[in-house]
C-alpha cells in the first residue's frame, strides 16, 4: 500500500506540475521520494496546540473518517452486483454497462451520504469559499494563510501537539493528537 501511495504521488506530481520526482514513477516506494534531489526534508513540521484548541477541533467531525465510510458504504453496496468492484470509478464503469442498475447505486449514494460530504467543509470553513467573509479575515491571516497554502503545508500538520506536552482533555482530542502528529524529518518540500 505505501508503493502504492508513493507512486501515485509521484505520478501526481508529474501530471499537476510537471515535477518528475523519481526515474520511474509508476514503480516506485516512499524511500525512492526520499531519496530525490528535488525534495528536502521538512524539519520541526508540527506547532503545538493549547488543550482548548486540540478539544475544538475534537468538535469537528472526521470528515476523512466521514468520506471513508461513505465510500466504503458506496463500494460494499455496489459490490453486491458486482464483485470486481474496487473503486468509485469500477462503479461508474459498472453504470456504463449496466444502466439498469442505476436506481441502485443512485440510492446507495444518497443513503451513505456520500453526496452531501464537500458541505463539511463548506461549514467548518466557509471563508475559504466566499470571498466577502475571506476580506473580513484580518489582512496578516490572510496573507500567513495564503503563504502556507502556497507551502503545500497540510493544515492539520501545523495545528498539532506534541505527546509529551499533552494535558487531560477528552478521549476524542487525545485521539486527534495522537492520529496528527508527525515525526520530525519525515515530511517533504520542493526545493526552491
Amino acid at each position: 500500500m505505501k508503493r502504492l501511495r508513493a507512486a501515485s504521488l509521484s505520478r501526481g506530481d508529474i501530471i499537476l506540475t510537471g515535477v518528475k520526482l523519481v526515474s520511474d514513477p509508476n514503480y516506485c516506494a516512499p524511500a525512492d521520494l526520499a531519496r530525490s534531489n528535488l525534495l528536502v526534508a521538512v524539519l520541526n513540521a508540527t506547532e503545538t496546540l493549547t488543550d482548548e484548541e486540540a478539544e475544538r477541533w475534537a468538535a469537528y467531525s472526521d470528515a476523512t473518517e466521514m468520506m471513508r465510510q461513505a465510500t466504503n458504504t458506496v463500494l460494499d453496496g455496489a459490490r453486491k452486483k458486482d464483485k470486481g468492484i474496487q473503486t468509485i470509478e469500477d462503479v461508474v464503469l459498472h453504470l456504463v454497462n449496466h444502466p439498469a442498475d442505476d436506481a441502485y447505486i443512485a440510492d446507495l449514494l444518497t443513503s451513505s451520504d456520500y453526496l452531501n460530504l464537500w458541505q463539511v467543509n463548506i461549514e467548518r470553513n466557509p471563508w475559504q469559499y466566499d470571498d466577502v467573509l475571506l476580506a473580513e479575515v484580518p489582512r496578516k491571516q490572510r496573507e500567513e494563510y495564503c503563504r502556507n497554502r502556497a507551502l503545500s503545508r497540510p493544515t492539520h500538520v501545523r495545528m498539532v501537539r506534541h505527546a509529551s506536552s499533552m494535558g487531560p482533555g477528552s478521549s476524542r482530542a487525545n485521539e486527534i493528537r495522537g492520529r496528527r502528529r508527525r515525526p520530525r524529518g519525515c515530511l517533504f518540500d520542493l526545493r526552491r
